[in-house]
């Protein structure tokens, strides 16, 4: 009898734990009927004040990774917009549908796109040293400014092979600009 008492006593306790710990989350449904995510997530983002953070996202969407992606692929959206999307979908490095999606748009953004320089710091982030053979092409491009992306990726997220990368840049680099912005990593 007293083991009948002490079984009820921790189903209910795990019933009761089981559902309050759940309940302090807002699930996706009820997030979308208060406002929808997506507008939260924009009016954020459009701030001038805004570096993006993830506890921030997560207060207006219950999967944030959603509405990024959505904003970062979208045509639809402003290009700044887009660009700081694509920035913050940046923070969820690991997540399979962010890395895919930066991957995705790090394929099929020509090089003269205006974001270009966004989403290849973007796939350094993610990639992290393991996108250094990628940004040493793109760091040989014709268009300095793709160069320069590419050198600013390989000094912040490129890794030691980023950084020998970047020596060897060092010595061919013909642009003044573009050597100096090399050697702000090397040195």
């Amino acid at each position: 009898m007293k083991s009948l008492y002490i079984a009820i006593l921790i189903s209910l306790s795990f019933t009761v734990v089981g559902n309050a710990s759940a309940e302090y989350l807002p699930s996706e449904a009820e997030a979308e009927a208060r406002v929808p995510a997506l507008d939260l997530v924009i009016q954020y983002l459009e701030s001038d004040q805004v570096v993006p953070s993830r506890l921030d996202l997560r207060k207006m969407s219950a999967d944030p990774v959603v509405e990024l992606t959505k904003l970062s692929t979208s045509g639809r959206y402003d290009l700044t917009l887009r660009a700081k999307a694509i920035q913050a979908l940046a923070l969820y490095a690991g997540d399979e549908r962010a890395d895919e999606t930066i991957a995705e748009l790090m394929t099929s953004t020509r090089a003269n796109h205006k974001l270009f320089a966004v989403i290849v710091m973007a796939y350094a982030q993610v990639q992290g040293e393991e996108a250094a053979n990628e940004l040493s092409e793109l760091a040989r491009h014709q268009r300095v400014d793709v160069r320069v992306a590419a050198i600013t990726a390989l000094g912040r997220f490129g890794g030691q092979e980023g950084y020998e990368t970047l020596l060897k840049l060092e010595r061919e680099e013909s642009n003044a600009d573009v050597r100096a912005r090399i050697q702000t990593y090397t040195r």
